[in-house]
């Protein structure tokens, strides 16, 4: 059986992606067609570069599934420490593609770290959640301050946690960086 019979070559074909209306759904028909043609690299490969052709034709949500689902294909084929790395690249931010997701994660870290920190020094009772009522302002401020690479007073009780704080900042801040940088570039 040839590669190139007519289903592949109409899923293949940028115009048929492009014209057809009913195209939901199309990639995934197209993986269940090719799939034992080719090994996971060749069809990295073409994800990559249907990719790239649609997004000089400037449609950059199907880019973005397809993105994505480049992405999700990697994460089956690599190793542990890849596969840590990129689960937690898709939880993030959706492999650098959902602005919202990296901004509520960011949001998440500034309020929980705080209490965490507490919890972690004092258990988990009641006058550990009262304190973290009475100082939340202080608390949050402090995390705030060291999420965007500021320096904590030596004093405050989150000083201890400012390494934490911080590398949790480079891994959320960048995420953010990426999602919006791919956004902008898409304009």
């Amino acid at each position: 059986m040839l590669l190139c019979d007519i289903k592949k070559e109409e899923i293949l074909s940028h115009k048929l992606l492009k014209l057809n209306e009913d195209a939901v759904g199309i990639y995934e028909y197209a993986y269940t067609l090719l799939r034992y043609h080719l090994d996971y690299k060749s069809v990295l490969a073409e994800y990559r570069n249907l990719r790239i052709s649609i997004e000089n034709n400037r449609t950059y949500e199907e880019a973005s599934n397809l993105y994505k689902m480049e992405m999700k294909l990697k994460l089956r084929y690599y190793g542990l420490p890849e596969k840590i790395a990129l689960f937690i690249y898709w939880i993030i931010s959706d492999f650098g593609e959902s602005i919202g997701r990296a901004i509520f994660w960011i949001i998440v870290a500034i309020f929980s770290i705080p209490l965490i920190a507490l919890i972690k020094e004092y258990g988990l009772t009641p006058q550990v959640l009262e304190f973290y009522k009475i100082k939340f302002e202080e608390l949050i401020f402090d995390t705030i301050t060291a999420f965007f690479q500021l320096s904590i007073e030596k004093n405050h009780f989150m000083k201890n946690w400012e390494v934490v704080i911080r590398i949790a900042s480079l891994l959320l801040l960048g995420n953010l960086y990426i999602a919006v940088r791919r956004k902008l570039s898409r304009k």
